[in-house]
């Protein structure tokens, strides 16, 4: 959870308890909030927003630059694996 959303059910609680609302309705509030914050924040990821770019594997210091020039190479060889095996279990399991 980021610190945003935490300062925010933080001032929201806080607020809701001043004005002298019950303990449930200030637990409901912090409820409410936070699956507020994780539906948004999937709405954000599925949009893109949050995704990860692309990363340059001579950007970094050894060793992790071979460790993610390693990665790309297995990942661009298995989607070519992906696209000539046809339908079926092995598909399936891989």
């Amino acid at each position: 959870m980021s610190p945003r959303v935490i300062l925010i059910i933080a001032v929201s609680v806080l607020a809701a308890a001043l004005v002298g609302a019950p303990w449930w309705a200030v637990l409901a509030l912090a409820a409410v909030i936070w699956i507020g914050a994780l539906a948004l924040a999937g709405l954000r990821y599925s949009a893109g927003a949050d995704r990860p770019d692309a990363i340059d594997p001579f950007a970094l210091r050894e060793p992790w630059r071979f460790y993610v020039r390693d990665a790309k190479r297995a990942e661009r060889d298995l989607a070519e694996i992906l696209q000539t095996v046809s339908d079926g279990p092995i598909l399936d399991r891989l």
